[in-house]
């Protein structure tokens, strides 16, 4: 695994997921890397995170690899982008 990944775990783990508290769709919040460029998709989704990973395996000429998955809703997503906004590419 790569530093910038290995830096990205570290800072997932400081990061508090808003628990699901039944205001919104429940589903899943998910962390996809691209080894290849360093760049991680923060998602949510009702349906099942392989499958969307799956999907979005089509549109990169790369190996994706999903590294967190965790219950949520699209507020627990927005909470998240908002945390990583600094580093957005």
């Amino acid at each position: 695994m790569s530093e910038r990944n290995e830096r990205l775990l570290a800072l997932i783990d400081k990061v508090e997921l808003v628990p699901c508290d039944g205001r919104g769709p429940v589903g899943w919040v998910y962390f996809v890397v691209c080894p290849d460029t360093h760049r991680c998709k923060i998602g949510f989704t009702k349906g099942a995170v392989e499958k969307r990973v799956a999907s979005l395996q089509t549109g990169s000429p790369s190996q994706l690899a999903m590294i967190v998955k965790h219950p949520g809703t699209p507020d627990t997503e927005r909470r998240l982008h908002e945390k990583f906004a600094a580093t957005r590419l």
